[in-house]
């Protein structure tokens, strides 16, 4: 148009030479642009931020198996038959703080509370196998382990050193995660945005 427009500003201000279908046009290739460029800058650091997560959990989870592998050897070594027979207590433990690392919704201070009242019951078994007990009775030694404090206070501590240790390493790993998920969502949202602001120009 050689002639300025009144009454359809939308985007270039006071006595636009544009049509409105113009303006809006132009509109809808700004936003087109800058999404472009905003979703270029956002991928770069949603990629970033997912692949140190995949590498910090690949060292992770290495490490625990590494633990894992170094824990039950020691204590093979140490207390040979005798561990071997109960190993099971160490290896739930471990099958525990696992789960809650790779999927969360696992109480940590119930965990080591049933691992240490495992671990007392069979070390009373063992130090008294001249003896049977049933169930009931080990029961009742458990209950009694909260008076004794066989450990000391050790099970408190460790307890809530690893709860600290574990929330925050689960909270690493996933972050990141949950940061490029939220980015694929927000793209596809813009693309719906897009492609329906697209069709609105087409009409």
């Amino acid at each position: 148009p050689k002639d300025a427009f009144s009454g359809v500003v939308t985007v270039c201000g006071d006595g636009p030479c544009c049509t409105e279908a113009m303006q809006k046009q132009l509109s809808y290739q700004s936003k087109r642009q800058f999404d472009a460029g905003l979703r270029q800058e956002l991928d770069d650091l949603a990629n970033v931020l997912l692949s140190r997560a995949t590498k910090f959990d690949a060292i992770f989870k290495d490490m625990m198996t590494k633990a894992k592998s170094d824990f039950h050897s020691m204590f093979k070594k140490t207390y040979g038959i005798i561990y071997e027979q109960n190993s099971y207590v160490f290896t739930d433990l471990f099958e525990e703080l696992e789960k809650y690392y790779s999927r969360g919704r696992i109480d940590l201070i119930e965990a080591m509370d049933n691992f240490f009242n495992t671990l007392y019951q069979k070390m009373f078994t063992v130090l008294n196998q001249q003896y049977k007990f049933d169930a009931k009775y080990l029961e009742c030694v458990s209950e009694k382990m909260k008076e004794l404090k066989p450990f000391g206070d050790v099970p408190d501590k460790l307890s809530v050193q690893l709860k600290r240790s574990f929330v925050a390493t689960r909270t690493f790993f996933a972050s990141p995660q949950h940061c490029w998920q939220h980015r694929q969502e927000h793209a596809k949202y813009r693309d719906d945005e897009l492609v329906q602001q697209s069709g609105g120009q087409n009409d």
